[in-house]
């Protein structure tokens, strides 16, 4: 089995310990709504640089690839 070992940079590890030093600043209890609202965070900032890559293509090639509806 092929496994890549990926370096961190320093500000990602410097995050990861801001991070769990918040989660352990959190109670049990509302630690699961916290992560439910970061992952949703997490997504949106996803979908925003697949937007973003979109509206770069359309305006490099001036053409805007469409989807197919279902029928």
């Amino acid at each position: 089995m092929l496994v890549q070992k990926k370096e961190l940079t320093q500000e990602q590890i410097v995050d990861a310990e801001k991070l769990c030093r918040f989660k352990q600043g959190i109670s049990t209890t509302e630690w699961p709504l916290l992560r439910t609202i970061i992952i949703a965070y997490m997504d949106g900032v996803g979908v925003g640089l697949q937007l973003s890559g979109q509206e770069k293509s359309i305006n490099e090639t001036g053409t805007l690839m469409k989807r197919s509806k279902c029928t």
